[in-house]
């Protein structure tokens, strides 16, 4: 009975590698707002092309990524990433409007804040096809994390 955990354990490092790499990338006025996972870090770089003027790293175990809820005609999801006393969320999101052709099309937004006061609300020019956060969830699902959708927390104990 040792097939199960051989082949999770064999898949495990196939799942990372698979989602490696930058998965959002967009334009923001004049500069560029990237988001990479490598080596189970997620990587957030805001600034112009080629020169980020902030790039924050943080583990995917620990990375504070909220799914949709599932309340509302609005999806909406975030990524949030601190330095000291700021903050700087990530939020795609969709509705009803965006669903074309059968595909959701997903606004990204940038909420920054200070002490818990917005600061700046940034919007990416570019729509995408689908979540781009979602990366982020097969991220945690690769290292064992799944969302709990009544604790609104992520859990290593998936089988509740």
């Amino acid at each position: 009975m040792l097939r199960p955990a051989i082949l999770a354990i064999t898949l495990l490092p196939t799942l990372a590698a698979a989602i490696e790499g930058n998965f959002l990338s967009c334009t923001v006025g004049a500069k560029q707002l990237s988001l990479s996972i490598q080596d189970y870090h997620i990587t957030y770089s805001f600034g112009p092309d080629g020169k980020p003027e902030l790039v924050l790293r943080e583990p995917v175990a620990t990375v504070n990524y909220t799914p949709w809820n599932g309340w509302g005609s609005t999806d909406v999801y975030y990524v949030t990433f601190y330095n000291h006393s700021y903050s700087y969320t990530v939020a795609a999101s969709t509705n009803y409007e965006n669903y074309r052709n059968g595909i959701h099309y997903y606004d990204i937004n940038i909420w920054v804040e200070r002490d818990g006061k917005d600061l700046a609300i940034l919007e990416c020019n570019e729509q995408f096809a689908g979540d781009p956060l979602d990366h982020l969830r097969v991220a945690k699902a690769a290292i064992g994390q799944c969302w709990n959708r009544e604790r609104e927390q992520w859990s290593e104990n998936c089988a509740d």
